[in-house]
């Protein structure tokens, strides 16, 4: 089988020598029960009708009238022009289009257009002629006309009701009018200067929103069949397929969805039983599907929709059948139900919108994770992957689909084929050799992300954290799977910008923060709030001797309901302001003994209980937004769960920990240096903290993923430097182009951050090398550093490429870069890019322990340099970490003491591909942290020192340091940093890869053609690097020398 497509060849699929076993052939289209048939369905794409024209239609070399065909439906002659428009455009809140034509808005002028939505607000129609503004947009559900600051107004405010609409404007010299749907509205054009009119300009013009700010925000919805009276050509409808500027923009389709009556009644509503899983941190009510059909079943759900006392509907706008994922490190669905067939042949499609650039899709596999099927995103490709026997079949996607855009997205397994299918355009195919292995999985299946600790196996690290975006029409083998057993921190996926704080949705839910409350004699709790709802539950405690504190809103009102073991007793405030208004409002609600204070804005009402002379303080946990129905007592009304947004939640002060020598290694705390008060910062609250580093990225989407991510409130916007497009994977444009470009930004900003630091003793520069920028742009600020930091040791962390990196140009960056890390890093610790996702980024942190907690060995950051790089060019350091965990998993089972030491000489736990027992010691450092005793370390090196190979001149060359407090969730740890000829065979290897591009000159003419970039510098790299693998062997001819004891002096008696 041969696809071509305008005569060049696309592919080609080998196929067993078998007649074609069809019986009918459908052209343009097929009947929706052939299509939806479970026999065909699984196989499409898509399941509409071809809309366009065809010509010159053969089939087996023979030409074919389609007209004259038996079964023709819908097809005519010609190919009319109409078929090639498009008059209809949906905008999504972001989108917009325009184009530039002869027109004169404010003279002699009629238009109009056809609209649908759902929204109140937005801007439909936008023109400006200097400082005069012509605009058609909608506000609180009225058509809305603004022409040079006067405003004619609909008087009907409900056109936001998800039906078509249509608008016509005119403009004359005496009047402004608007019509909406035959009803006319009009206003007396002002008096306005004689002055002889201009002849009419190409002036640019937008439809559903506009890139200048205006008050409305952009349009959601449908626009359609708009047309005007202009002066260069007679009046037609506007082709929008021909606008030159479309912004995230449909011209195909209108995907509005019905009015909320149709779609609560499609929906059904919420249970009322509390089905939330208690011991998770976040819980969620299970949706029951309504069978009620009657017109009294839906008016009671339409008025649920939006409470009548609020500003903001109980539900923002989101797409249908679509789930965010992405809350914590874990988010995810899990389906218990897995199907018969699925061993033999599994097909899924999902369709997906994200801007990060990995995370987990699918997961599925057995209880040991030996067999196993999934689909992940790293470094914004598209990644399907499960075993063959003990083998993994992997397909990549070419192309990034991190564009904040929908794709559909098919991937198929077939014993040892694999498929994966993209937006219906890619299509990738790969196998291996057939086993004979039985290949099962049991559930659940994983949605978005996995359980902690699950797929480490089989992913990488970072992809295996939840995926951050969007989801949704999973199909398994054709059947869509809506109903999950299990939810954990997955919302609806909402459209429109998004601000910090926790979203709690009408379907029901709540939080759930541990053991963290106290109802004994003092607490204080503050929160904001910005209400969907007039009703629902704020915050609940329960003890189990039947204490509680209830906070909740009734029809505006806060009331604190408490009962302290004597008795109940409660207060309540009515705020003057709406607390549905849109806005965000603060409550507080504070106990001291017998006495509660309840404080709303700046409301303030409180009430005296009795006092309970038993009272003992019990850390209990605390349900934010919602909870089990079990817990609430019959004396508590209100029993709804709180719809809207939470933020800022905090309990006795908390978050209050101490700014200490711990968090000053990494972090400033900004408030309290900027208080002024003299008082001791390393005694103050953590109020804010802001990491002490320097973000550098020519590519700025990675740097805007880590913006919007969970640390975006740790790094200061500040201390950012980007670009748009990128190195190119080209040392030259990194280290040349960039590094001049930017020196003087990357000065002052590194300035910046060194004069806010007490005591600086070196910087942290982690990179990679097979990239432009982290190759060149990264060694150009160890130039850098040297130059304007020269007493300031410079501690380089580089990942280096592996063997089957996708950059071809990586071993020319890696030999450039390595050049300028001999002459410039006082140490170098090499990781390997798998290695890193897993133990790069303990690091650092392992290595400045000393200089954070206390210990009885401490070790100074200096001292490594010291003791471990006898020789200026010898500083490559091999690093191993033991136990390696990861911040999803910290609880994995505690290793021995001494098997501790023995893994961190071992090959397997080393950060690069090395094996340091059989090659040769110039020193070794030690750092371990945790329980341990100066005696425990010392027997471990006597116990490991004969197995290990040290230079004759350096027996002794150990380095200790002893931190007594361990890493979360483990009594002990050690970092192991060798300097050691292990390191030379992945330079070896380097520098073969390079020698092979090198030969044959290929892609040296990209790097030549950068400024300040010759080919003598190749060769002086690769000279470097040539010098270095020549010292290292030196060494190595060394080993296995006789140690000869130097002659001891002889005293005359």
């Amino acid at each position: 089988m041969i696809l071509v497509v305008d005569r060049r060849h696309i592919k080609s699929v080998e196929n067993e020598k078998k007649a074609m076993p069809f019986t009918d052939i459908y052209i343009g289209g097929a009947p929706s029960e052939i299509l939806k048939s479970s026999n065909v369905s699984p196989h499409l794409t898509v399941n509409t009708g071809f809309k366009g024209c065809m010509k010159g239609f053969q089939f087996q070399k023979k030409d074919f009238n389609l007209l004259e065909e038996s079964g023709t439906l819908g097809i005519s002659y010609g190919c009319p022009e109409e078929s090639l428009m498009s008059r209809r455009a949906y905008f999504n809140g972001e989108s917009y289009i325009s184009s530039s034509q002869k027109m004169s808005l404010f003279d002699e002028f009629e238009g109009g257009f056809n609209f649908r939505t759902l929204q109140p607000n937005g801007l439909l129609f936008h023109y400006a002629e200097g400082p005069d503004m012509f605009s058609i947009s909608m506000n609180d559900g009225a058509v809305v006309l603004n022409a040079m600051g006067t405003e004619v107004q609909s008087k009907e405010t409900r056109y936001n009701d998800g039906k078509t609409h249509f608008i016509i404007t005119s403009v004359s010299q005496e009047r402004y009018e608007l019509i909406v749907d035959d009803k006319k509205h009009s206003k007396k054009n002002p008096a306005r200067d004689k002055t002889e009119q201009k002849p009419a300009s190409a002036k640019k013009f937008y439809f559903g929103g506009s890139p200048i700010g205006t008050q409305y925000a952009n349009f959601t919805g449908c626009i359609s069949n708009a047309y005007f009276i202009r002066l260069d050509r007679e009046v037609e409808v506007e082709d929008f397929q021909r606008y030159p500027e479309k912004v995230q923009t449909s011209l195909y389709g209108c995907p509005v969805d019905s009015p909320p009556v149709a779609l609560l009644h499609k929906k059904g509503k919420n249970s009322s039983k509390a089905k939330g899983s208690h011991n998770k941190k976040v819980g969620r009510e299970k949706e029951r599907t309504s069978k009620a059909t009657g017109l009294k079943n839906l008016d009671q759900e339409m008025s649920v929709q939006r409470d009548p006392g609020c500003q903001l509907s109980k539900n923002p706008t989101a797409i249908e059948h679509a789930n965010q994922f992405g809350g914590i490190a874990n988010s995810r669905q899990e389906f218990d139900h897995i199907p018969k067939n699925f061993s033999d042949r599994s097909q899924f499609s999902i369709s997906l919108k994200t801007h990060s650039s990995h995370g987990m899709i699918f997961y599925a596999s057995d209880q040991e994770e030996n067999n196993f099927i999934t689909l992940f995103v790293a470094h914004g490709r598209l990644i399907f992957m499960f075993n063959v026997g003990h083998q993994k079949l992997r397909i990549k996607s070419q192309e990034k689909y991190n564009d904040g855009l929908w794709h559909n997205v098919i991937f198929v397994r077939e014993k040892d084929t694999g498929r994966l299918i993209i937006d219906g355009l890619r299509v990738l195919e790969e196998s291996l050799p057939s086993v004979d292995n039985t290949w099962q999985v049991s559930g659940p299946l994983y949605i978005g992300g996995v359980a902690p600790g699950k797929a480490v196996k089989n992913i990488q690290i970072n992809s295996v954290y939840s995926f951050n975006g969007c989801l949704s029409n999973l199909q398994l083998n054709g059947r869509s799977i809506t109903s999950a057993s299990q939810t954990f921190s997955v919302t609806p996926c909402f459209e429109g910008p998004s601000e910090a704080g926790t979203y709690f949705s009408s379907e029901g839910g709540y939080v759930i923060l541990d053991e963290s409350f106290s109802l004994g004699l003092k607490f204080e709790v503050v929160f904001e709030i910005r209400p969907r709802s007039s009703s629902g539950i704020l915050m609940h405690g329960h003890s189990v001797n039947g204490e509680y504190l209830n906070m909740h809103m009734k029809q505006g009102q806060v009331i604190v309901k408490l009962n302290n073991g004597i008795r109940h007793f409660s207060t309540s405030v009515t705020p003057k302001q709406s607390l549905c208004d849109g806005m965000w409002h603060r409550i507080a609600v504070i106990r001291a003994s017998n006495v509660v204070q309840l404080d709303v804005d700046s409301e303030v009402n409180h009430v005296v209980g009795p006092l309970n002379p038993n009272a003992v303080c019990q850390r209990e946990p605390v349900f934010v937004g919602g909870v089990p129905e079990s817990l609430l007592t019959s004396s508590l009304t209100t029993r709804n769960s709180f719809t809207g947004c939470i933020r800022n939640f905090v309990i006795d002060g908390k978050p209050k920990g101490i700014y200490d020598e711990a968090l000053s290694s990494f972090f400033r705390n900004v408030d309290t240096r900027n208080d002024g008060d003299g008082a001791d910062i390393h005694k103050g609250k953590i109020f804010s903290l802001k990491a002490r580093a320097l973000l550098i990225d020519m590519e700025e989407g990675v740097v805007n993923e880590i913006l919007q991510g969970p640390l975006r409130d740790v790094f200061d916007s500040k201390q950012l430097i980007t670009d748009v497009s990128g190195s190119g994977n080209n040392w030259a444009v990194g280290h040349k182009l960039y590094g001049c470009r930017y020196r003087e930004h990357i000065v002052e900003k590194l300035r910046r951050t060194a004069e806010h630091c007490d005591c600086l003793q070196c910087f942290f520069v982690i990179h990679s090398m097979g990239g432009g920028t982290g190759s060149g742009l990264g060694t150009f600020v160890l130039n850098v550093l040297e130059d304007e930091f020269p007493e300031v040791y410079r501690f380089v962390t580089s990942v280096y490429p592996s063997g089957e990196d996708d950059v071809i140009t990586s071993p020319y960056n890696s030999v450039l870069a390595m050049k300028e890390l001999n002459e410039h890093a006082d140490c170098v610790l090499p990781i390997e890019n798998e290695k890193w996702s897993v133990a790069g980024n303990f690091i650092p942190m392992s290595a400045l322990s000393s200089a954070r907690f206390e210990g009885s060995l401490n070790m100074d950051l200096n001292e490594i340099s010291m003791n471990l790089v006898p020789f200026p060019r010898l500083h490559y350091l091999v690093s191993s970490l033991t136990p390696l965990y990861t911040l999803a998993d910290v609880n994995v089972p505690s290793r021995r003491l001494d098997q501790m030491f023995s893994d961190a000489f071992s090959k397997d736990h080393q950060l690069i591909q090395a094996d340091p027992k059989h090659s040769l010691y110039l020193a070794c450092a030690l750092l371990v942290r945790g329980n341990v005793q100066v005696s425990d370390l010392r027997r471990n090196i006597e116990r490991l020192k004969p197995s290990l190979h040290f230079v004759s001149w350096n027996q002794e060359g150990w380095k200790t340091g002893l931190c007594s407090v361990p890493p979360v969730g483990h009594s002990h740890s050690l970092l192991a940093l060798a300097n050691n000829t292990c390191v030379k065979p992945t330079f070896t290897e380097l520098k073969d890869r390079f020698l092979k591009l090198y030969k044959k000159k290929a892609h040296l003419h990209h790097y030549l053609h950068v400024d300040g970039m010759e080919q003598s510098c190749f060769s002086e790299a690769i000279s470097s690097l040539s010098d270095l693998i020549e010292e290292y062997n030196q060494l190595d001819a060394t080993k296995g020398a006789p140690r000869t004891d130097p002659s001891r002096l002889k005293i005359a008696m």
